[in-house]
């Protein structure tokens, strides 16, 4: 390996290594917001998310059969084409 290549990979690794420290830092930002924001850790965040995404689907079943409950009852009652 020249002298050349050398210089090269290692300004691409200092490059990249600063890449990472930055990355790095935006997380622990984002981490300390959620941390203020809304008093949780990326684990409790996923967990609050898994239940209200089961929530939001049990709730989209409820609507529909009400939704239909309605129409049965109410559907020749409604203005057609409007």
């Amino acid at each position: 390996m020249n002298l050349e290549r050398f210089s090269r990979l290692k300004k691409q690794v200092a490059d990249l290594q600063r890449q990472v420290d930055k990355a790095a830092g935006a997380l622990e930002q984002l981490k300390g917001r959620l941390k203020k924001e809304f008093d949780c850790t990326i684990e409790e965040a996923k967990d609050k998310l898994k239940a209200l995404e089961k929530e939001r689907i049990e709730r989209e079943k409820e609507l529909e059969i009400a939704w239909k409950d309605f129409q049965e009852k109410w559907g020749d009652k409604l203005v057609k084409g409007e």
